[in-house]
């Protein structure tokens, strides 16, 4: 699921409310008051309890509409933790972070538990980096320290490749030119799985 679910969910709860979004200019309004007025509450239930007046924000049009937008808000960017919102059956982001991380060899868990590095538009909602490590810090093991970050989004792919090449046990994966120069690309396997 991507931001395209996320931004199709919120023209849905936004006609729920009266609003209606149908053309594809009006969809990239959609888009744009999800990029802007959507956050991602720490804790959805007791988000939920608040009074949806406190939280109502207006967004004004180009062409001068005013249009409000209140439980919305955090309802949409939900589903990236509740998949099932938006008729999916999936895991939420969080779920599938663990289970890629207790999918590895038990020596690199503690490694990646401190350094989950999160890219994309929709971290980019105000409050995804504190519910993500909420959510993985009650799913980690014991006493398993957890910190997740969100480099700037043009350094990721960077910032992401620096850190895996810098951890010990990766060390082993490392294919050198004249390996593969010798094996091809079958080498990979070798390597690495």
């Amino acid at each position: 699921y991507a931001g395209g679910n996320l931004t199709e969910y919120l023209g849905r709860l936004l006609r729920e409310r009266g609003y209606g979004f149908t053309t594809s200019a009006e969809l990239e309004l959609v888009k744009e008051l999800k990029e802007k007025m959507c956050y991602v509450a720490l804790d959805y239930s007791e988000e939920s309890h608040i009074d949806v007046d406190s939280i109502e924000k207006e967004f004004e049009t180009t062409d001068g509409r005013v249009i409000v937008l209140g439980d919305e808000r955090y309802r949409c960017p939900e589903a990236l933790f509740d998949p099932s919102m938006i008729g999916m059956e999936t895991q939420g982001v969080h779920n599938i972070i663990y289970s890629t991380i207790s999918s590895t060899d038990l020596d690199l868990r503690p490694d990646l538990w401190q350094n989950i590095i999160v890219s994309g538009g929709n971290t980019q909602f105000p409050g995804y980096l504190n519910r993500v490590n909420r959510e993985l810090c009650r799913l980690a093991p014991g006493t398993t320290k957890v910190r997740t970050y969100r480099p700037e989004i043009a350094d990721s792919a960077w910032a992401g490749g620096s850190l895996l090449s810098s951890l010990s046990a990766f060390k082993e994966c490392w294919i050198y030119q004249d390996e593969y120069d010798e094996v091809g690309p079958i080498i990979i396997h070798r390597k690495c799985w």
